[in-house]
């Protein structure tokens, strides 16, 4: 009695593994990895690097040579249009204003002379040209006389040419002492010096960069590196967020207010420059700071999305498939099929029309497929055991 009950489970375990091998050779099985349509909001971005700079930066330079006499603007000074913020030396400029003014009087002194000259010479002449007509005088003395004249009066015509020459140098040489004072030409804020006082400028060649201003950084921009295949998704418009290695976890906007054209070519990648305008009231960004972009491209709320990889999922054959007529649409189009698996385990193609590409998820337009339902991702194919 004992042998028999001890047997007996050997014998039905046996049987047991017999037949799940049977089985498992007869039909092979097949599970796979899902995922669910969800219903969300799904956004197309562009993803870039870009540098914060200020909307108007302007260098501010010397025209003339000299020493640096005073500064009365430093870095992070608040400036107004036309306020000096540096004197360069006048004196030297100054002196040449008198000299200039000298040279001038004397060319009006000299233009009275020769024009008293002038009105003599015409007297002169006038007197003769009556003699003349008398025939009390030859007419070589007439000429001479009428020749005398004419000499007076291009004398004239020369001093007063000077003299528009001087007054000329007059005016250079007080624009000279004009320049001495450096102005701010906006308002701003100074972010670079390169003087100081008693410094030498040498304005000989080319115009030295003394100051650099930006205006106004309570707006700011982003210039954004884009690359060449994302720069037709872009417009002018769009809304972008970024963050900067200083706030790493505090998100600024702005808005894209430019798309240039000239390309960049750095290293056989081409970018083009996309830019930025951000609101820096709190003026927390500051120029030369890296930003790390995101421009929302589209967006669509409440939508049917699947992931992306459901749209690269094919069945293995042998596969239970239910209604397998699939007519798998061309890569350039926006249809795709994807597979739906059934309640009863089978697997079923749906053909969806593709929308917005987001990060990892794509919306989908189709018949058949409702929020819950679940996609084939992948399949994980069991091996026989041996």
């Amino acid at each position: 009695m004992k042998k028999t009950v001890i047997a007996t489970p050997l014998i039905v375990l046996t049987c047991g593994m017999y037949l799940a091998i049977v089985g498992g050779a007869q039909n092979p099985g097949s599970s796979y990895v899902t995922a669910p349509v969800e219903r969300r909001t799904i956004r197309s971005e562009v993803v870039c690097t870009g540098t914060l700079r200020p909307r108007v930066v302007v260098d501010v330079g010397s025209q003339i040579s000299g020493v640096i006499q005073k500064l009365n603007a430093d870095v992070e000074t608040n400036v107004e249009k036309g306020q000096v913020i540096a004197v360069i030396d006048p004196a030297m400029f100054e002196a040449r204003v008198v000299q200039v003014k000298g040279e001038l009087e004397g060319a009006r002194k000299t233009l009275a002379k020769v024009e008293a000259t002038l009105a003599d010479a015409v007297r002169n002449r006038n007197r003769k040209h009556a003699l003349w007509k008398n025939n009390s005088i030859s007419q070589n003395d007439y000429e001479i006389a009428e020749t005398q004249a004419y000499v007076a009066q291009a004398e004239v015509d020369i001093q007063k040419a000077r003299i528009a020459e001087m007054e000329g140098k007059l005016r250079e040489a007080e624009l000279q002492v004009e320049y001495c004072k450096i102005e701010s030409p906006i308002n701003g804020v100074m972010i670079s010096r390169t003087v100081d006082v008693g410094q030498t400028v040498a304005a000989s060649f080319q115009t030295p960069v003394l100051f650099r201003i930006a205006e106004n950084l309570s707006r700011i921009r982003v210039d954004a590196n884009v690359d060449e295949a994302d720069i037709g998704r872009l417009k002018e418009g769009q809304q972008a967020t970024f963050t900067v290695p200083a706030f790493p976890k505090q998100p600024f906007s702005g808005v894209v207010e430019q798309i240039r054209n000239e390309p960049r070519n750095h290293q056989n990648v081409v970018t083009y420059t996309v830019v930025i305008d951000v609101n820096n009231t709190a003026l927390k960004l500051r120029p030369g700071m890296t930003a790390n972009v995101t421009i929302v491209t589209d967006k669509a709320e409440s939508v049917l999305t699947v992931p992306e990889q459901a749209l690269h999922f094919v069945p293995a054959t042998g596969s239970s498939l239910k209604s397998y007529s699939p007519s798998f649409a061309s890569p350039q189009t926006d249809e795709r099929s994807i597979w739906k698996l059934e309640k009863d385990g089978s697997i079923k193609p749906i053909t969806v029309r593709l929308g917005i590409n987001g990060t990892d998820r794509i919306q989908i337009h189709a018949e058949g497929l409702i929020a819950g339902d679940l996609v084939i991702v992948e399949s994980l194919e069991k091996e026989n055991s041996r």
